[in-house]
């Protein structure tokens, strides 16, 4: 049987997906190479718009320290450190040009911010309109905190926070015997204004953060998990910088950390990948798309081509093994608007034509079959009568009227059987009936002789050549018994297994001489010759026409001597000849 082989659906949609396998591939090893280069570039570009960005808030909070400094060490407003002797007049002119002076001071800087000069031993404030610094509130500061800016209250303002930064004169006296404390500051919103307007046209969220206070920002989008990263940037920052990739929520960040020099503070910057990553992500979920689109359109072609092509040569194909086995009346359904049609349409009338012969043929093979298997059933006629009217003569002549009677009334009914010509094949029970009349026959001619025929019920009723059992019996007793003085047994036996069947006839007589066998057998296959007997030879021909190959009869020699006649056949291999001869 030959091995089934693939359909061109299947076929063309491998060499599809053959073709797009290693694109698929090489596009998504490209697109990870560039997603993790973008992500380095991303993660130093970032680091650098951060640094520059911690440069002017550094550079802007150095020139207001310089300037608180430089304010410190000013003669005039050094000159109010003391109570002096001045008139009225002339403390109040040096007191309105030190507010002059830091009015000035305030306005030459670009942020916003407030200058106060606190002397603690005059027990004065200029200007002394601003009340946010006291006694009190002096006494509470840690002014030698290691950071030089200190994020306070702003009590002008509820809720608000600014940074402010003091110069104690002289340097290193604590606030008991200071002369003079000059404080600077500026708002948190100034920082908060400036985060916003960073955070503008970009991804993520910049803010400044602190372990010990809430983090500063003014977000234009707010950022999603920021309290989880908040949670992250305590856990993992360790130093002034800190570059790194986190994942957090499922969506992975970037995220940058610069510590603000003369701060406790550090300003980070928090992008999410997938934002930056959205132009190279939809560009490959386009790419996956039009990949499913050309395999589905590739799977449709597919099935178009097996759907007009393949079926149809699949059906043409399964039509011409069917003629092979000789099935001529195979038609193959046409379909309309399809270019295999002329080809379907001029094998459907091939096979018709061939059918037409065949069965013109198979005509001619009855009738010829017909004639050969009345030919071959009329010349076991004469032979037979020929021994019957030998052994009459023989009964006659001793004087055996009984024998006579018995031999003349079985071969009445010999001739009535035999004469009936209306079909070419009888029953089993029929044969049988016949052999046992035979076997009668013999038995009253030759005392010697025993017979037992045990053939199964269910076999009865199956047909087989007329008198094809007669002539194997017929030998079994004339050459295997009657040559005996002290005689022998005839067993006929017959069995079935599904559609093979069989029956042994057997006698335990005189054994064939191995050189006799021999040339039986090969008379057998062989045409008929005038010299040679018809019995044997006729029965083997007649099973091989009705059952074909593999029936007919097989000779062999019995153990304890005598022959064994087997004759076979399959029904199931049965020629459709015997069925069609019926119907002629």
């Amino acid at each position: 049987m030959p091995q089934v082989k693939s359909n061109i659906f299947t076929k063309l949609l491998t060499m599809l997906l053959l073709l797009l396998f290693p694109i698929v591939v090489l596009y998504g090893y490209s697109t990870n190479t560039s997603v993790g280069v973008i992500k380095s570039q991303i993660q130093e570009l970032n680091v650098n718009r951060l640094a520059f960005f911690r440069d002017q808030i550094e550079e802007e909070m150095n020139q207001l320290v310089l300037l608180s400094s430089v304010i410190s060490r000013d003669y005039s407003v050094q000159s109010l450190q003391t109570k002096s002797d001045y008139s009225s007049y002339a403390e109040i002119s040096s007191v309105i040009a030190v507010e002059n002076k830091l009015r000035l001071q305030q306005i030459a800087g670009k942020w916003s911010n407030q200058i106060i000069v606190y002397y603690p031993q005059a027990e004065r404030v200029v200007p002394d309109s601003l009340s946010s610094v006291n006694p009190l509130q002096l006494a509470n500061l840690d002014l030698w905190n290691k950071y030089p800016w200190i994020y306070e209250n702003d009590p002008s303002v509820r809720g608000n926070y600014r940074f402010a930064h003091y110069v104690i004169d002289p340097f290193g006296a604590d606030l008991e015997s200071a002369q003079q404390v000059t404080k600077i500051y500026f708002s948190a919103e100034i920082l908060k204004d400036l985060l916003y307007n960073f955070n503008v046209n970009k991804e993520g969220e910049t803010f400044l953060w602190s372990r010990q206070f809430e983090p500063i920002t003014k977000p234009v989008k707010p950022l999603e998990h920021k309290d989880e990263l908040q949670a992250t940037l305590r856990q993992t920052l360790d130093g002034p910088v800190q570059n790194k990739i986190v994942k957090v929520g499922g969506t992975e960040y970037v995220m940058n950390a610069l510590q603000i020099g003369g701060l406790d503070w550090y300003i980070v910057d928090v992008v999410p990948i997938k934002q930056i990553l959205k132009p190279i992500t939809t560009n490959r979920n386009l790419f996956y798309i039009a990949i499913v689109v050309l395999v589905l359109i590739g799977t449709l072609a597919s099935l178009w081509l097996y759907r007009y092509i393949q079926i149809p040569m699949r059906q043409l194909l399964l039509g011409v093994r069917k003629v092979r086995h000789g099935d001529y009346s195979i038609r193959i359904p046409e379909r309309g608007n399809n270019d295999f049609d002329y080809l379907l349409s001029g094998f459907n009338h091939m096979t018709a034509d061939i059918q037409v012969l065949i069965d013109q043929v198979y005509k001619e093979q009855i009738h010829s079959r017909e004639a050969k298997l009345k030919q071959l059933q009329s010349q076991i006629n004469p032979h037979f009568l020929y021994n019957c009217l030998f052994y009459i003569m023989n009964m006659s002549s001793l004087g055996d009227e009984e024998a006579v009677t018995a031999m003349a009334l079985n071969l009445g009914e010999y001739f009535r059987y035999t004469t009936r010509n209306d079909k070419p094949s009888a029953t089993l029970r029929e044969e049988t009936n016949l052999i046992t009349n035979y076997l009668k026959i013999q038995q009253l001619r030759m005392k010697r002789l025993s017979y037992d025929i045990s053939i199964p019920e269910e076999m009865m009723f199956l047909e087989i050549p007329r008198l094809s059992l007669q002539p194997i019996v017929e030998n079994a007793a004339i050459h295997g018994i009657e040559p005996l003085p002290e005689g022998g047994t005839i067993t006929v036996t017959g069995g079935s297994n599904g559609q093979e069947h069989w029956i042994v006839i057997e006698n335990n007589g005189a054994t064939m001489a191995e050189d006799k066998l021999r040339d039986l057998i090969a008379m057998l296959g062989q045409e008929h010759e005038e010299e040679r007997g018809y019995g044997v030879w006729n029965m083997h021909q007649r099973f091989l026409l009705q059952f074909g190959e593999g029936s007919g009869l097989v000779i062999d020699k019995r153990s304890g001597g005598g022959m064994i006649f087997t004759i076979r056949w399959h029904t199931a291999k049965r020629d459709v000849l015997p069925q069609q001869e019926k119907e002629a």
